[in-house]
């Protein structure tokens, strides 16, 4: 008899793309609150958050560096690459811009969790050798990142 292999159960975490949704003022945040107030509200019920906005733009440092004052100390936050990496350069000459968006997310510290890749519907595997040069800058500093 073979012994079983040893099983690595990962936490669940739940979050959501985004929190700072007007419409949700009365469905989930209570009726009043304010787009400055969204976040906090949001880490009452949730540990983990998709950072929507940066697949549109890297945003300002102070930005960047205001997000962890607002929730609690277990709460992470997970970050889109931007899409004029992923749609439009589609990974091809872009690793300035990476790693200014690398750069940039650092900031988060602690709180940086995985970065999502989003391609677009056309992405086929036949594409997939041109992000091996993109993200081999990501890989190699992993562990700096927070990553590994």
């Amino acid at each position: 008899m073979s012994a079983r292999p040893l099983t690595i159960t990962p936490p669940l975490r739940l979050g959501t793309q985004g929190w700072n949704y007007p419409a949700w003022v009365g469905p989930f945040y209570p009726e009043g609150t304010r787009p400055v107030d969204f976040l906090h509200t949001f880490a009452r019920a949730f540990d983990v958050a998709e950072i929507d906005s940066t697949f549109y733009a890297i945003p300002p440092s102070s930005t960047v560096r205001g997000w962890p004052s607002r929730v609690p100390e277990y709460f992470d936050f997970t970050c889109k690459l931007p899409q004029e990496i992923t749609h439009e350069r589609r990974f091809v000459n872009c690793d300035d811009l990476l790693m200014a968006f690398v750069d940039r997310m650092r900031e988060l510290g602690p709180r940086l969790g995985p970065m999502l890749i989003q391609c677009g519907t056309d992405f086929a595997p036949s594409v997939r050798s041109s992000t091996t040069p993109t993200c081999r800058p990501i890989a190699a500093q992993s562990s700096t990142l927070g990553l590994a």
